[in-house]
């Protein structure tokens, strides 16, 4: 029976003509944007991670507390609003929440009575 060729899935890729399979992004926190990334260049890093991808192993680490990142790609993560923080590796801007001694008030956080 012939051979057909299939795309590769996310989080591999296929670097040159005549691949036999796709290989894996170097890191765990890597992806790609879809199927059929043609380079190691294409490995992105995940939601909730930051750097720089592609072939650096050690490319991605998680967003540290009180910053998040919603999109798989290529950046750094971005901060909470003023008085939230989030826990590490956040990948949501729900995920940042009022910061101790401050309280939600009308969508925004305020510091409590007694505080600034």
């Amino acid at each position: 029976g012939g051979r057909e060729c299939v795309l590769c899935a996310v989080g591999s890729y296929a670097g040159y003509v005549g691949a036999v399979e796709c290989s894996l992004c170097p890191n765990i926190s890597t992806t790609t944007f879809g199927t059929g990334t043609n380079s190691s260049s294409g490995c992105v890093c995940e939601l909730g991670h930051e750097g720089n991808g592609g072939a650096d192993p050690s490319g991605c680490l998680p967003c540290a507390e009180g910053f998040f990142k919603d999109k798989a790609q290529i950046g750094n993560c971005t901060a909470c609003p003023r008085l939230t923080t989030s826990p590490i590796g956040s990948d949501a801007l729900n995920d940042c929440t009022c910061v101790s001694n401050a309280l939600l008030v009308e969508g925004e956080c305020a510091c409590e009575e007694g505080w600034n």
